[in-house]
């Protein structure tokens, strides 16, 4: 049986999953773990024949209506975690560890190169592995039902949250529960990956900005 036809199969796309949560839930390093994932992600599309156009990046999609809406998207996202998410997750954890970012505050040169990382790996390749390929996986496994489509939000956000590994129990919850309203703005967006991925490089370019005027 040809791979192509093992990867449409409902045991195929199990081993695939779990292939892919394996590497996603893993303590190897960010550096290594998303071109993994990224790897996995182009071999499926590339044996199934995919186009871009199938996993919801459709370049006629960026336009200025769809930056605007990412923009606020990202804006609401903003007041939902500095008065509510942070606030909660504070109570029961320390705050997460951004070592690895090293100080910005001040620092006109990390800033850019952070900024740039946002509108890269985090916009655009994130949201390719997270929403574009493992949400349309899930579905593919789970079917089309309002219960199927919650259970791939959960499994997704769970999957992003834990990438973050490296900031602590504090930062995989928070990036979990990002995960889980990028996942939902993707259904909603009609499994499109645009405003998605305005929305995610807008937040973190939000969110580098106060570390850099230190307002974090």
């Amino acid at each position: 049986m040809k791979l192509q036809a093992v990867l449409q199969k409902k045991w195929g796309i199990s081993i695939e999953l779990l292939v892919f949560f394996i590497i996603a839930m893993s303590t190897i390093q960010l550096g290594v773990t998303i071109p993994l994932l990224v790897a996995l992600f182009i071999i499926s599309m590339k044996t199934r024949q995919l186009k871009w156009i199938d996993v919801g990046f459709d370049t006629s999609d960026i336009k200025l209506k769809h930056f605007i809406v990412g923009i606020l998207i990202a804006g609401f996202y903003q007041i939902i975690f500095y008065y509510i998410i942070e606030p909660g997750i504070n109570l029961w954890l320390p705050p997460a560890n951004i070592d690895s970012i090293g100080s910005i505050k001040g620092n006109l040169g990390k800033l850019i190169t952070w900024v740039l990382i946002s509108w890269t790996i985090a916009a655009v390749f994130e949201e390719l592995i997270f929403r574009g390929y493992l949400i349309n996986r899930l579905t593919d496994l789970l079917g089309n039902s309002l219960f199927s489509k919650a259970i791939s939000i959960i499994l997704a956000g769970l999957a992003f949250g834990f990438v973050h590994y490296y900031q602590g129990m504090h930062g995989i919850i928070s990036a979990g529960v990002f995960g889980v309203f990028q996942s939902i703005l993707f259904f909603l967006n009609k499994k499109k990956l645009v405003i998605p991925m305005i929305t995610h490089g807008t937040f973190d370019t939000i969110s580098f900005l106060t570390l850099y005027m230190g307002m974090q």
